[in-house]
């Protein structure tokens, strides 16, 4: 792959980011009408899919920070972001590309990489 991308991902989703966890994990609320007065809702811990962020801990801790308060700037709590998934990582977190709401074409994932916080890489 080389670079994140969106062409394995084929479910949309709009969710409200609840919590940054790290450069590359989120916490999110997606929620649906499901018809009949019906809606659902889940919280969901997401991967940004292709790319790896500097951990919070240990010897990356600093640049981990950087990039942890970079997402949180770009993509606040309560903010609506665009998901899209169709698979999980080994840890049971599903593997997403994020967009915010304001419909760039570039998703957050790349634009991660754009600003020196984040590395694309394939898992």
């Amino acid at each position: 792959m080389g670079h994140a991308t969106n062409e394995a991902y084929h479910h949309l989703f709009k969710g409200t980011v609840r919590r940054i966890i790290d450069g590359d994990t989120i916490d999110v609320l997606i929620r649906w009408d499901i018809g009949f007065k019906v809606t659902c809702e889940t919280h969901q811990r997401l991967r940004l899919a292709g790319i790896n962020a500097p951990e919070v801990r240990g010897p990356e801790r600093a640049y981990g920070l950087a990039a942890s308060a970079w997402l949180s700037e770009r993509i606040p709590v309560g903010s609506q972001v665009w998901l899209r998934t169709d698979k999980s990582d080994a840890f049971g977190r599903y593997v997403a590309e994020v967009y915010d709401g304001e419909g760039t074409e570039r998703s957050i994932n790349v634009q991660m990489v754009e600003a020196g916080h984040a590395l694309f890489k394939d898992y």
